[in-house]
């Protein structure tokens, strides 16, 4: 049980960190038709990784109807 406790609370630590290190992105237009596109994955990029200082945070990775129809097949 407390090692689940240590997970929840390490991972709401890092959603946090992700958070609030966020810039603002006005200036972004999400792509046409998004809200119909499939969740295929989430990663957390943690200091522990070298891609930190780039990408650290939270990441849900989503793709359009054709690229999950590419996905489905092992293409690109």
């Amino acid at each position: 049980m407390w090692q689940s406790l240590r997970l929840v609370s390490a991972t709401f630590g890092v959603l946090a960190v992700g958070a609030f290190s966020a810039e603002p992105a006005d200036d972004i237009k999400p792509p046409s038709g998004y809200r119909q596109w499939f969740h295929v994955n989430t990663m957390i990029v943690d200091k522990q990784s070298p891609l930190f200082a780039e990408l650290g945070g939270m990441h849900n990775v989503y793709v359009n109807p054709t690229g999950l129809a590419a996905l489905k097949k092992g293409a690109p």
